[in-house]
């Protein structure tokens, strides 16, 4: 469409600021300025024959840059379709120059760019007002500025205390023109996180936790979280509906759901329902009727060669079963003990070695199976000699799974838990543990063929070995919770781990009874009642959490928390007590409490040099190292930004094509030389570990529904933005339901130096 022959332009008075006006709020500009009124003629209203077109506010910059973009369109009276644009400004700008946040100890200069868009030179002076910052001098500056040209003015300022900085500069010019904003800054403290936690278990007498703060203790900063829940498992029998019956299943999935099926018959109050049972016993005859005529079990129902790792699983199965009442043929265990008795003995050599762990699995499925409602059978007996033999033998190379089954199949084979062997098993559990206040699990490489490797199903077979062999053992609870939490982050993965955790939880609710609990219950915080009500697990009603705030709590001495249960009731009441509380992070060292965390600034040109300062316009690459020694779920890691630079976020379209070249060629030049996968972050086809990067103004923040054992990398970019001296604050990583379970790198200084 052809454009107007002239447009003339009238504004409204509310759309140019007031000359003695102060621009604030300029991210809420468009919102604020859409519904000015503006008047546009195709030809000057003094002249004849001018009409009145109908205009619409098509964009606002924002007035830091000064102008208006306008579109102005023929309304229905107008003889010409067209269309034509208008860029509005001011003849005096002040465009400040403010980083987006500060941290306390922090000294910087706080500039501001004037804009002289007149077509004479003029002089400019340029006034500062602050609050919340230290200003070294507040005097008014004049400089004289050519037409349609810049300057900057600045003045030096320390940030000194917690708040909000608000800077107001005021710029005037000669022949009268005036123009001034105002911008509210957030000043962080220099403070970094840190949590200790504990836990427990109250029955019929109460129990009490003491809590002690610190004069020193900033209190404003931290709170305490209490939680107490009857029941740590939750409904097992929502996990069914991940074992519904397909068609063509194999053998590992038909004995997954016996197992969990089982499991869920022992932690019920009112067991399975009809069409459950009657769901087991078609899946047991299906396993008997699959049985192969050496005695073991296919993967899949065509299948004809035995697996012996699938046989040993179908036994387990049969043997929970016939544990809960249900009838095996015997001819089943006659011929899989022949096939395992067979294999276990068998000749080895180099070559091919013989699997301690897996002939100890085979044994204690033996076991299990061939006992009778808790009564040891023969067969069960004559398996007790060889799992010693293994023991004696191959204790040092055992897996955590591999000595949980021994100790299973020594009390499947007649063995007492205090028997010497156990207790040196179960000694060599509890040195292995991968252990926090609230959190337990264990972990073991990977075997080849097997179907343990994860940490969800050792940790299962642990758990159920702890409840059985020492019911009563300190580490059982935590590692429920581990289970638990690893439920409700998509951790049990496989049709076995899910069974397998299933089971373990299972026989640890018909340990506890916890699933039977209905009972009154109270927590006091010194003589102050902080939690008081009534759990009814059957009822699904078994949690509640209160956070209290530190500055409810008295300082410099020791505050009481008890927790009271109804006596001579059945089940049992657990409580977690976390504090979160912050320590001055100024000259910090580094701190692993379960993650060791690092990050290292380099140039991007020059990436094996650390560097601590950068001038102005410099990208600086940001390189993030977290080393997790264990399996970590619902991982979080923090790294905090200095204020003088500014994150670059390669996915928004406003990064130049210039400045996503480098990234690019940076990103190329850091795979040829070996690094990570997961280096760079904007590409969609690159593997990473982290589910979720945010780029936030003053961190990254990256989370991880589970975080693998290993050392993981992660790069970024930020840009040098504002001359100063100041303070980074430590990276910071930790598990979000296991708290304590964190880790920090030291604190630094970072200097951006403008050029003289």
């Amino acid at each position: 469409m052809p454009p107007f022959e002239r447009l003339v332009l009238a504004l409204d008075s509310e759309l140019v600021p007031r000359r003695r006006d102060v621009l604030t709020d300029f991210n809420k500009l468009l919102c604020a300025r859409a519904d000015l009124r503006v008047m546009v003629w195709d030809r000057d209203p003094l002249e004849d024959g001018f009409e009145l077109l109908e205009p619409r506010l098509r964009e606002t910059v924002g007035a830091g840059e000064g102008w208006w973009l306008l579109s102005a369109w023929g309304g229905a009276a107008s003889s010409t379709a067209a269309a034509s644009e208008l860029l509005v400004t001011q003849p005096l700008l002040v465009r400040p120059a403010l980083p987006r946040f500060l941290r306390v100890g922090d000294e910087l200069a706080l500039r501001t760019l004037v804009h002289n868009r007149s077509a004479e030179a003029r002089d400019l002076t340029v006034t500062i007002e602050a609050e919340g910052v230290v200003l070294d001098t507040g005097a008014a500056l004049t400089r004289r500025v050519e037409p349609w040209r810049s300057a900057v003015f600045a003045w030096p300022a320390r940030a000194v205390d917690e708040g909000t900085a608000t800077v107001r500069f005021g710029a005037s010019a000669s022949g009268g023109d005036v123009d001034a904003v105002e911008l509210r800054i957030p000043v962080h403290l220099d403070v970094t996180a840190e949590t200790v936690a504990t836990g427990g278990v109250v029955e019929d007498t109460p129990a009490v936790e003491a809590l002690y703060l610190p004069d020193y203790v900033i209190a404003g900063k931290g709170s305490l979280e209490l939680s107490v829940q009857a029941s740590l498992l939750g409904a097992l029998d929502g996990e069914l509906h991940h074992f519904s019956p397909r068609e063509r299943e194999s053998n590992v999935r038909i004995a997954s759901r016996v197992v969990a099926t089982v499991a869920v018959q022992r932690a019920s109050v009112g067991g399975l329902t009809e069409a459950r049972a009657a769901q087991l016993r078609k899946d047991l005859g299906a396993l008997v009727e699959r049985q192969q005529r050496d005695g073991g079990w296919a993967w899949c129902h065509p299948c004809t060669r035995t697996d012996l790792w699938v046989t040993g699983w179908v036994l387990v199965a049969l043997g929970e079963a016939r544990d809960a009442g249900y009838a095996i043929p015997p001819y089943a265990y006659d011929q899989a003990s022949a096939l395992i008795g067979t294999f276990v003995q068998r000749k080895t050599d180099i070559e091919r070695p013989g699997s301690p762990d897996q002939h100890a699995f085979l044994l204690y499925a033996l076991a299990s199976a061939a006992n009778d409602g808790g009564e040891v059978g023969e067969l069960a007996r004559r398996q007790a000699p060889l799992l010693l033999e293994l023991i004696e033998e191959h204790r040092a190379g055992l897996t955590s799974w591999g000595r949980a089954y021994l100790l299973l199949g020594l009390l499947a084979g007649g063995q007492g838990a205090d028997h010497q062997a156990a207790r040196v098993l179960l000694n060599d559990l509890g040195a292995t543990a991968v252990a926090s206040a609230n959190g337990n699990h264990w972990e073991d490489e990977r075997a080849a063929g097997s179907m343990h490797n994860s940490s969800v199903r050792a940790t299962a077979l642990v758990l159920q070995a702890l409840a059985e062999v020492a019911p009563r053992h300190p580490l059982i609870e935590e590692t429920v919770r581990w289970l638990v939490t690893a439920r409700a982050g998509g951790r049990w993965e496989t049709s076995v781990e899910r069974a397998q955790s299933m089971a373990s939880l299972g026989a640890f609710a018909e340990l506890t009874g916890e699933t039977r609990g209905v009972y009154d219950y109270r927590v006091l915080l010194n003589t102050r009642r902080l939690l008081a009500g009534h759990f009814d697990v059957p009822g699904r009603d078994y949690r509640e959490v209160v956070t209290v705030r530190l500055g409810e709590l008295p300082t410099g001495e020791v505050s009481r928390v008890q927790l009271e249960r109804e006596a001579g009731s059945e089940g049992r009441m657990y409580y977690g007590l976390t504090l979160r509380y912050v320590t001055p992070s100024r000259h910090i060292e580094a701190l692993n409490r379960g993650f060791a965390v690092s990050h290292r600034y380099t140039a991007l040109d020059d990436p094996g040099r650390a560097i601590t300062s950068a001038s102005p316009g410099d990208i600086v690459r940001v390189t993030v190292t977290v080393v997790a020694p264990a399996d970590r779920l619902f991982a979080r890691v923090e790294d905090f930004l200095p204020a003088g630079l500014e994150p670059i976020d390669p996915e928004l379209d406003i990064v130049s094509a210039r400045v996503r070249q480098q990234l690019d060629e940076d990103q190329r030049q850091a795979r040829l030389a070996g690094s990570p996968a997961d280096y760079a972050p904007w590409y969609g086809w690159y593997y990473s570990p982290w589910d979720q990067v945010d780029l936030r103004d003053d961190r990254l923040v990256l989370l991880a529904d589970r975080l693998p054992r290993g050392v993981h990398e992660y790069v970024y970019y930020a840009r040098a933005t504002t001359p100063g001296d100041f303070f980074v604050a430590p990276a910071r990583a930790e598990e979000a339901y296991f708290p304590e379970v964190f880790g920090r790198s030291d604190s630094l200084r970072f200097r951006v130096v403008a050029d003289e």
